[in-house]
């Protein structure tokens, strides 16, 4: 499964992709089983074919690197932003059986579920505090992915 860095904890096999080497340590301190980086790559060399991909990256990715690894059947969940249309070569999707799951905000019973697992299994978030200051935006906006 791959997952926004930040969601590598809750998965028991996470796989990440970055478009930035800068991620890999703690992707891999959240949990993750793996890290490739994507910037400039033309093809992603991974170990197993890829069930479930979540997209959560605040730009549409390159789709002819990310089809290709995905299992047959797999399923890719769309959790992101954007009011761009979605571009996916439709012959990839077809032949490799693919599905995609797109979602709005889930039910409150679902965010007490998640919390209840995320306190059961001792996840914690990470939390960065900037100062209310001009200077503290800009390091806050400098920081975000």
């Amino acid at each position: 499964m791959a997952l926004g860095h930040e969601g590598s904890g809750v998965v028991k096999q996470v796989a990440v992709f970055s478009t930035t080497e800068q991620k890999r340590a703690e992707a891999l301190a959240f949990g993750a089983s793996e890290f490739y980086p994507t910037r400039d790559v033309g093809k992603l060399e991974i170990r197993t074919p890829m069930d479930h991909l979540l997209v959560t990256a605040n730009a549409q990715p390159d789709w002819s690197l990310y089809l290709p690894i995905m299992a047959p059947e797999g399923m890719v969940y769309l959790i992101t932003v954007s009011f761009n249309k979605i571009a996916v070569p439709a012959m990839d999707l077809i032949m490799g059986g693919l599905r995609n799951q797109g979602g709005m905000i889930a039910p409150r019973q679902i965010h007490r579920e998640l919390l209840e697992f995320a306190s059961r299994h001792n996840i914690v978030p990470i939390v960065e505090e900037f100062p209310l200051t001009a200077a503290g935006a800009t390091e806050a906006f400098t920081k975000a992915p």
